[in-house]
C-alpha cells in the first residue's frame, strides 16, 4: 500500500522515510529534459510545478516515484510525477489533473 502524506507549509511525515526532503521547502532538480516536456507537452511551466509544494500538497509515494496532487499559484489544479535525486525534487511530468483526480485531491484536503 502507498504512503500517503499532506504538504500544507509545515513538514509532516507521515510514511515519509529518512531520505525524504523537505517538502514543504523543496529543493528542485530541474533539466532541459524535464522542461521541456512538461511545458511543451502539457504547457505547464516550472515554476507552476513548483508552486504545487507551496500550495498543500498530497503526495503518495509508489515505489521511487512520488505522485503530487495540488495547486498552482494560479488555482490551477496540477499532478505531477517526481523522483528524489540527492534528495532534490526532479518532476518527471506535470499536467493538469484529470476529473477523477482533482475529485480525488478535493476529497483528501
Amino acid at each position: 500500500m502507498p504512503s500517503l502524506f499532506v504538504v500544507t507549509g509545515a513538514v509532516q511525515w507521515q510514511g515519509a522515510g529518512r531520505d525524504m526532503p523537505n517538502w514543504a521547502y523543496p529543493e528542485f532538480d530541474w533539466d532541459d529534459g524535464n522542461i521541456d516536456h512538461i511545458l511543451d507537452r502539457h504547457g505547464i511551466e516550472p515554476e507552476a510545478a513548483e508552486a504545487v509544494f507551496y500550495n498543500g500538497a498530497h503526495v503518495i509515494r509508489r515505489g521511487d516515484r512520488y505522485h503530487v496532487f495540488g495547486q498552482d499559484s494560479g488555482r490551477r489544479y496540477l499532478f505531477l510525477v517526481c523522483v528524489l535525486r540527492e534528495r532534490a525534487v526532479h518532476v518527471i511530468s506535470a499536467r493538469e489533473m484529470t476529473r477523477e483526480e482533482r475529485q480525488y485531491y478535493d476529497r483528501h484536503r
